[in-house]
């Protein structure tokens, strides 16, 4: 491999910042690709109001997207890494990449800043809001459809730019910087007056303080990309330094940051009815849940209401199950089980100790299973079957009761007074 340029100052250390730009690259872009599509879920199935503002943010996120290839190209061809350490092919794709991706930069934040201003467009009604919102925009198409030519002609002929032995002539690095500077004061600008438009249009809607304070804070998220834009264009001298590969990473990064925490600020204050509607199916879920457990529920009153009824017969007055009677299924559930707990005989070594099948009359138990073929849960019953041990006896009664007898003898052994 041929070195070219300076050895860097560190020493000749051939450091690699790559990996760590790419993994910030993917960290933000996922995120705004993500919220892009919860946005036009929201706005084509939820809301149905898709509009030119969405329409708009789905080809910057598209663009953006090629602007990430771009990102992983100048990566793979030593950004993060100085100069002194790449081939003359390396540098020559790098600067391709670069080129490539400058140009991208330019036309995405151009769409979404429109976007926005769209956005805004459909929630103002006033003609004289309006009018600016419209004056606005034309005033990014104007401003920056000639900067983007400037920086695509700033070498004649265009390869140029990055093959620099070839033959032909470009504009100083001086200019570049300029050109780049001059698209960060128009970014930052409109960002802040895009942000500052929701306070205008929101301040004198007749809602309480704290919720217009609210809205006006989320749909001026703008300020964030309009801070990272400035730090970007404070950095734009970085595009005339020598080991360019190496300190253009700040840049770079900026570049990143600045697009896509952008387009996710511009995302955010649609997500309200994807968030509502999903609030919704979750209390729709639980009501279905509460409606299938009640109807559960009912199918055994043929035993619970009994047992219950039994109950007040015996409220007031002391019996084995003791003073305090359950009036709900979950305590009658929690108050059996932890009676059976208290009384089943701990050295029981026949099935028919069991304190519940011992309530049984004899002549149901000649027409029904024997107590071994129901498996019951029989706790401390040596060379029983105690695959039940783990499960509430209570319930597990219950359910084999319903499963193996009829419905009228369950009733016949009132299992809530047996126990």
């Amino acid at each position: 491999m041929a070195s070219n340029g300076t050895p860097p100052a560190s020493g000749g250390a051939n450091k690699n910042l790559g990996p760590i730009i790419v993994g910030i690259n993917w960290m933000v872009f996922g995120p705004s690709t993500i919220m892009v599509g919860l946005r036009l879920i929201t706005r084509t199935w939820i809301t149905r109001n898709l509009g030119w503002d969405d329409i708009v943010m789905l080809i910057t996120q598209a663009i953006n997207s090629c602007g990430m290839g771009f990102v992983m190209g100048e990566v793979f061809y030593g950004l993060g890494r100085h100069k002194h350490f790449l081939s003359t092919y390396q540098q020559s794709r790098f600067l391709k990449f670069d080129f490539l991706d400058w140009i991208q930069v330019f036309v995405t934040l151009a769409l979404m800043k429109i976007s926005i201003l769209l956005f805004l467009l459909r929630l103002s009604k006033f003609d004289h809001l309006r009018r600016s919102l419209w004056f606005l925009i034309a005033f990014l198409i104007l401003s920056h459809l000639p900067l983007t030519i400037l920086m695509i002609v700033q070498c004649r002929p265009i390869e140029k730019y990055w093959l620099q032995d070839s033959p032909g002539t470009c504009w100083s690095k001086e200019i570049r910087e300029r050109i780049i500077i001059a698209q960060g004061v128009v970014s930052v600008v409109t960002d802040f007056i895009g942000a500052a438009f929701p306070v205008v249009l929101l301040w004198k809607v007749d809602i309480p303080l704290r919720r217009k304070v609210g809205l006006c804070l989320l749909m001026g998220l703008g300020v964030v990309t309009a801070g990272i834009t400035i730090v970007r264009t404070v950095l734009s001298w970085q595009v005339k330094a020598e080991d360019s590969t190496w300190v253009g990473v700040g840049n770079a990064l900026a570049r990143i940051f600045e697009i896509n925490l952008g387009i996710i600020a511009a995302c955010i204050p649609l997500m309200k009815p994807l968030l509502r509607s999903v609030r919704q199916r979750i209390r729709t879920q639980r009501s279905s849940e509460r409606l299938d457990s009640e109807e559960n529920l009912s199918k055994h009153d043929h035993w619970y209401s009994r047992w219950l009824q039994t109950c007040g017969a015996r409220r007031g007055a002391s019996s084995s199950h003791g003073q305090n009677e359950p009036v709900s299924f979950d305590a009658y559930v929690r108050y059996t089980r932890d009676w059976h707990r208290r009384k089943r005989p701990p050295n029981a070594v026949v099935a028919e100790h069991n304190p519940v099948m011992s309530q049984v009359p004899s002549e149901v138990l000649s027409q029904v299973p024997s107590v071994q073929s129901l498996h019951l849960p029989l706790h401390g019953v040596r060379k029983a079957d105690d695959r039940y041990s783990t499960v509430d006896p209570i319930v597990e009664l219950k359910g084999i009761l319903e499963h193996d007898f009829r419905p009228d003898t369950v009733d016949e052994m009132e299992i809530g007074r047996a126990l």
